[in-house]
């Protein structure tokens, strides 16, 4: 295979042996080496909405970096979540964001009907929260959170492990 200048922007090409602008389809234009392959890798992503289609670090805007696949994807692996903060595909979401499952995606707010509460230990949306905590949801719009202890104006409510304006019959203020 021969050596390529990149001076002409062309990549080796192992199907026609030549140098190439413009990699044959299913095969992307790896710039470190000049040449034309099938599979990126390392830390490189198949990106196909570059011109042309390359191996890139960084995958383009509305596609995510799927370390399973080593594709650029506009969705992730299954048990991945997007992370648009570096367009990458993420087991667990980074502090300050939640796992969705209803859209795979992390986000700073649940907004799904189906899970609506932002569960700060487990970094997740839920459908409810977890470990002894009290949903909290302060209006009728989806964007709940779960709280050790609710927030002042609101009492603890232990039969719904809910946060609550009035208190529970049975129960003091």
């Amino acid at each position: 295979m021969q050596i390529c200048p990149a001076a002409y922007n062309s990549f080796a090409d192992p199907v026609s042996q030549k140098c190439v602008t413009t990699c044959p389809s299913t095969y992307y234009a790896d710039n470190r080496e000049r040449k034309c392959i099938q599979n990126c890798s390392n830390i490189y992503y198949a990106d196909s909405l570059t011109n042309p289609p390359s191996c890139v670090a960084i995958c383009s805007s509305l596609t995510y970096a799927d370390p399973l696949t080593f594709k650029c994807s506009t969705s992730c692996s299954n048990n991945y979540y997007a992370y648009s903060g570096n367009n990458t595909c993420v087991q667990f979401c980074p502090y300050g964001f939640y796992a969705d499952p209803s859209s795979m995606s992390c986000k700073t707010q649940c907004t799904s009907a189906s899970y609506q509460y932002a569960d700060s230990l487990t970094h997740t949306c839920s459908s409810s929260c977890s470990n002894q905590q009290f949903s909290h949801k302060p209006s009728s719009s989806f964007n709940g959170s779960c709280v050790r202890s609710c927030p002042n104006g609101y009492f603890s409510s232990p039969t719904t492990m809910s946060c609550v304006t009035k208190c529970p019959n049975g129960y003091f203020g």
